[in-house]
């Protein structure tokens, strides 16, 4: 029997949008990983010191030939690791470090993920999963990702920088004196979480690790999710996931108690980081440890934002209600992100597009001096370089359309 040859190129969402998929293909997939000398493989998904490759595995595809289906795969840019150079460590961590690396001839910034705890199977069975979808699932709305080598025993994943950091990051660079992250901006950064988010269920994936640090932000206002090394891929929109992983601090109450979920629990998440952002405090702030989170997500009232913000100020009713439909323990009564995304909050602030909403982010994070004006790095680290130049032309409608809300809000009080 012939070996079917491996393309390198990137699956479809078709590929991984088989209706017989669902957890048990996940779980064969999880139990397939394995390392060798030069490659790490798991099911179709092969990594060495090319780069990836990903072998078609759909239903009735014949074993035996070396044809392949063209209209199941497409081609995606990737970056050939000996075409960048290291600039500097940006993140250090048990299993590895992560490094700002410069392409030597576009100029453009990358994350190079280097991990060198390689032989530690969860470990790598989350990081080829993270691979696996970032390989097959496309959209601004998630970080970029252009390639994964594995060469002298270490896993390099390179993937799109983003200046400022994760979410949490930027919080915690807020000048001291100011309150948090105004309404108008909290708006803006849900409706671009809310819409990667929607992308993922189209493709049939859940999260599952929702939180700060897997929100990345570039200097240009785009936010991004990240690490989907514990994203799940369900067999239809209706299915239920039912595997213990993830931050528990910003689980879902069913995932909490090992309950069927689906794409509904990363919408709770996504209520108790907005609050995180318009408060800078964790909503279980109190609990200390981790049966004091799993009691007070399970047993306390579903979390709430505070009648008023650090200055006094009341948060709008608006979002008070988009919190609420957030943080319903019963995931029935949750809303989903279709829902989510026609709310009269993301209305009120008029945070219902994506370019307006990387705008208002864009303007705020320059008045806050946390990216230059002329967003020259932030350029050089997107393959769009159309995109900073646009972005500096409208500066001056943008903030002419946040005083406009400003007013608006102030007539409404």
């Amino acid at each position: 029997m012939k070996t079917r040859p491996a393309l390198t190129v990137l699956a479809s969402d078709r590929d991984l949008d088989y209706k017989h998929r669902g957890d048990n293909y996940d779980d064969k997939f999880e139990a397939s990983c394995d390392i060798g000398e030069t490659t790490l493989y798991k099911a179709g998904l092969r990594i060495n010191s090319s780069g990836v490759t990903f072998a078609n595995d759909k239903p009735g595809h014949k074993e035996d030939t070396d044809e392949v289906d063209e209209h199941m795969v497409e081609s995606r840019k990737l970056v050939a690791l000996d075409k960048l150079e290291t600039v500097s460590m940006i993140g250090r961590g048990s299993s590895g470090q992560v490094f700002k690396a410069r392409h030597c001839e576009s100029n453009v910034l990358y994350a190079v993920k280097v991990v060198t705890n390689v032989f530690d199977k969860p470990r790598r069975d989350q990081l080829l999963t993270e691979i696996r979808t970032l390989y097959g699932i496309e959209s601004e709305h998630l970080v970029g990702f252009y390639g994964a080598y594995f060469q002298d025993h270490a896993l390099s994943i390179v993937l799109e920088f983003c200046a400022l950091g994760s979410l949490d990051q930027l919080l915690a660079k807020l000048p001291r004196g100011d309150d948090a992250v105004p309404e108008r901006i909290v708006a803006a950064i849900a409706m671009q979480i809310l819409t990667g988010l929607a992308h993922l269920k189209r493709v049939r994936h859940v999260h599952r690790d929702i939180k700060p640090q897997n929100i990345l932000v570039q200097k240009d206002g785009a936010v991004k999710l990240t690490d989907f090394g514990l994203a799940r891929e369900l067999s239809s929109s209706t299915s239920m996931a039912q595997t213990f992983v993830g931050t528990f601090k910003y689980m879902a109450p069913e995932r909490v108690q090992n309950e069927p979920y689906d794409y509904k629990s990363d919408i709770w998440s996504l209520g108790l980081v907005l609050i995180e952002c318009a408060t800078l405090t964790f909503p279980y702030a109190n609990a200390r440890s981790y049966i004091d989170v799993v009691q007070s997500i399970v047993e306390s009232p579903e979390p709430s934002l505070p009648e008023v913000d650090a200055n006094g100020e009341p948060f709008t009713p608006e979002f008070h209600d988009f919190i609420g439909r957030c943080l319903k323990k019963e995931p029935s009564q949750r809303a989903s992100v279709e829902e989510l995304l026609d709310s009269p909050w993301l209305q009120l602030h008029n945070a219902t597009s994506t370019e307006r909403s990387v705008r208002r982010c864009a303007t705020w994070l320059q008045q806050l001096h946390l990216v230059d004006e002329d967003a020259s790095e932030a350029k050089e680290s997107r393959h769009e370089d159309h995109g900073a130049k646009e972005l500096k032309a409208k500066q001056h409608d943008e903030e002419e359309e946040i005083e406009e809300a400003i007013e608006v809000g102030e007539d409404r009080d």
